[in-house]
C-alpha cells in the first residue's frame, strides 16, 4: 500500500467501527487502513469532530468495490435494528459517514 494511491472512504462514528469495517473489507480481499484511531484522544487540545474520526483508506482501485461493500453493511443495520450494538459495532446512527 505504501507506492499506490490510497482512498478515504468512509468516516467512522468510533475506532471500533473503523476497525470492524477494516475487518470486514481485508475479509473480501480488499487491504484497508485506518488513520485517526488516536486523534480522539486529544479532545480538549482539538476539536472533537470529523476532523478527529478515524478514516478507513483502501487502494484507488479498490474504492469502487469497497464502497460497495460498506453500503451493504449500512444498510443491513438499517434493515436488522433489533441486532445489538456490539453485533453491529459501538457507534451512533448519525456518527459516520461513507465518503465519495
Amino acid at each position: 500500500m505504501l507506492d499506490e494511491r490510497l482512498e478515504v472512504i468512509y468516516t467512522a462514528g468510533s475506532v471500533q467501527e473503523a476497525q470492524f469495517l477494516q475487518d470486514l473489507l481485508e475479509d473480501q480481499g480488499i487491504a484497508a487502513r485506518v488513520t485517526g484511531e488516536n486523534l480522539g484522544t486529544g479532545a480538549g487540545a482539538l476539536p472533537i469532530g470529523w476532523a478527529t474520526s478515524p478514516q478507513l483508506l483502501v487502494l484507488e482501485v479498490d474504492a469502487e468495490r469497497a464502497r460497495a461493500i460498506v453500503l451493504e453493511w449500512e444498510e443491513s443495520r438499517r434493515e436488522r435494528p433489533d441486532l445489538p450494538d456490539e453485533t453491529l459495532a459501538d457507534e451512533g446512527p448519525d456518527d459516520a459517514r461513507l465518503d465519495d
